[in-house]
């Protein structure tokens, strides 16, 4: 099938199970933490905010939540936020 959004890629029966083989969920990112830093928008259309504030939660991950912004944080002012934190986090 054809998925994504501005460009389509084709997704057959196979990718769906190496994704889910490959399902991060499954591993422990503790050790990692401090290398770690995830923003979710609160309108992510994608991956459910709770899945990836739990994810966070679970393995000491900082977690930010952008206010409105959707999966892509295709809103400007969203991504001003985003860019903020990343460069923050990298300590720029």
């Amino acid at each position: 099938m054809q998925v994504g959004f501005d460009r389509k890629i084709e997704v057959n029966n196979q990718f769906l199970i190496d994704l889910e083989e490959g399902d991060i969920r499954k591993s422990d990112y503790i050790d990692f933490a401090e290398d770690i830093l995830i923003l979710h928008g609160t309108k992510d259309e994608v991956v459910p905010f709770d899945a990836g504030k739990q994810f966070a939660d679970d393995n000491l991950i900082e977690f930010i939540p952008v206010e409105n912004a959707d999966h892509r944080f295709q809103n400007p002012a969203c991504m001003e936020i985003a860019t903020k934190a990343v460069l923050e986090f990298f300590g720029f």
